[in-house]
């Protein structure tokens, strides 16, 4: 049996409840998957007073698409049919714009699925308005051959942007403006190989604009798929397609969008290393400079999909990343969150769907999240939620878990040119001093004088637009504690 949970977080007083609490079933008696919530924007969209989750109701004659409303204290309402049309109806996914305010309501949201009409996948949807609620289902892409996994985000309350697969392996864009639907994109036209599984996201900023990102999988051979992006700023054409995994076999989790220098977070899950691990590539949208990490890699056990958020991080516009994925080993497979068993699986990870929300906001200070996933109990499927609190007091902290020693990572990108990235943790609060220096050993600037900083984990950037080109050295020093980096400005 398939079940669905739900948790809930809360960060408070500048401390992290660690925990994800309060697992319930959702979706009693009901036969219940695949949920999902709306793609990561923009940091600060985490200010909302509820969202959406969409998911799939199974039926004895075929299944359809519901929503329900997800807010501070937990659901709202009676979950709403979305589909009409009787038969399959699979896949949902969700996205929602918000209003430009502090308190951030949804003026428009569109939901997507692929439905099944004489034997063809097509990509259905249907559309809320702040006024008027949910629609009725409508067509979008009808054609003959089958249109799969539907990717949709906001773009503004009038712009939509959609992704799909088609069964000849093509990666398909179509975009929805003023109320009308514009023609298909055909973006991996001139790429021979099986491309599968894309994914879309969109940052806007006030220097960058729109810039909307697609990623998708393509399939080099029976040990290899690479996750390949391209991304498309305003009313320029997309870029080059590049690389954003290569080794082994790569399977797209999600975006995660960073407030921080223009960058978006593409996470994955990859067999490079023997096990499945989770990955993050951090791809810069104006210069599409990539940086590669590894979010989890344990030896005795294989992690995959992933699925997070961002909560801001008030004065510094710094961010805290949250997740959760799926462990699993021979003894058993867990949904697990930083170093939390959250709930055990049993045997059915390869069943489960997790989503993780943007937040749901509580005060100007505290932000709760939802965790929704499934499990399979005696053959059926059912929805559980868990939540947790963050809170954005820690002032410019950009991590969760609490670090285990002082520590100055290298700076990304590196070489680079005029901005660079500077992250630091703490193990404990302190004064931190963090100061430039040229290939001389002069010291040029203080970024950071002699501050007291709490216990976590920072960034920093340097803007070298004033600099001549050159190696320079970055040192973090607190309490005699000295760590130094080496960058290349390159003009």
């Amino acid at each position: 049996m398939k079940q669905i949970y739900c948790l809930f977080v809360f960060l408070l007083s500048a401390e992290i409840n660690s925990q994800w609490q309060n697992v319930i079933k959702i979706n009693s008696p009901y036969t219940d998957k695949n949920p999902a919530f709306g793609v990561q924007p923009s940091f600060n969209h985490s200010r909302i007073l509820f969202e959406f989750l969409v998911f799939q109701r199974m039926f004895t004659s075929g299944s359809q698409i519901y929503t329900l409303k997800v807010s501070t204290d937990g659901l709202i309402d009676s979950a709403m049919q979305l589909s009409s049309i009787s038969g399959e109806n699979i896949n949902p996914a969700i996205d929602y714009f918000t209003c430009q305010c502090y308190i951030r309501r949804i003026r428009k949201a569109m939901a997507v699925w692929q439905s099944k009409n004489n034997g063809i996948w097509n990509i259905n949807g249907n559309i809320f308005t702040e006024a008027e609620g949910w629609g009725t289902e409508f067509p979008i892409v009808v054609t003959p051959q089958n249109k799969l996994n539907p990717k949709i985000c906001a773009v503004d309350s009038n712009h939509f942007a959609l992704v799909y697969q088609t069964e000849n392996g093509d990666i398909h864009f179509k975009r929805y403006l003023n109320g009308q639907w514009f023609a298909d994109s055909n973006l991996t036209s001139n790429e021979p190989m099986i491309c599968i599984n894309p994914f879309i996201s969109y940052y806007k900023s006030d220097s960058l604009g729109h810039s909307i990102i697609v990623a998708y999988e393509k399939r080099i051979s029976a040990t290899q798929t690479v996750i390949m992006f391209t991304r498309k700023r305003n009313a320029e054409p997309w870029t080059v397609h590049d690389t954003a995994a290569f080794l082994g076999n790569n399977k797209i989790n999600g975006f995660l969008s960073s407030y921080s220098g223009g960058a978006i977070y593409l996470t994955f899950t990859s067999d490079r290393s023997g096990r499945k691990g989770i990955y993050r590539t951090s791809i810069e949208l104006n210069s599409g400079y990539k940086y590669q990490e590894t979010l989890v890699n344990e030896p005795s056990y294989d992690n995959s999909s992933y699925s997070g958020s961002f909560a801001s991080v008030n004065l510094f516009s710094q961010i805290s990343p949250l997740g959760a994925f799926i462990k699993k080993s021979a003894s058993g497979s867990w949904i697990a969150s930083d170093n939390q068993l959250v709930w055990h699986l049993g045997d059915s990870s390869a069943h489960s769907v997790l989503t993780v929300g943007r937040g749901v906001y509580i005060s100007p200070f505290d932000i709760r999240f939802w965790l929704v996933f499934s499990k399979d109990t005696l053959n059926s499927t059912n929805l559980y939620l868990a939540v947790r609190t963050v809170s954005t007091l820690n002032i410019g902290s950009s991590g969760v878990n609490v670090p285990s020693e002082f520590i100055l990572h290298q700076s990304y990108p590196n070489p680079f040119n005029s901005v660079t990235n500077i992250r630091f943790e703490l193990s404990s609060d302190a004064d931190i001093t963090l100061s430039l220096f040229d290939c001389t050993g002069r010291e040029l600037q203080r970024l950071i004088d002699n501050k007291y900083y709490l216990r976590g984990y920072y960034e920093v950037k340097w803007d070298a637009a004033d600099y001549p080109s050159g190696i320079y050295f970055i040192r973090l020093s607190s309490n005699g504690y000295y760590h130094t980096v080496r960058t290349v400005l390159v003009k």
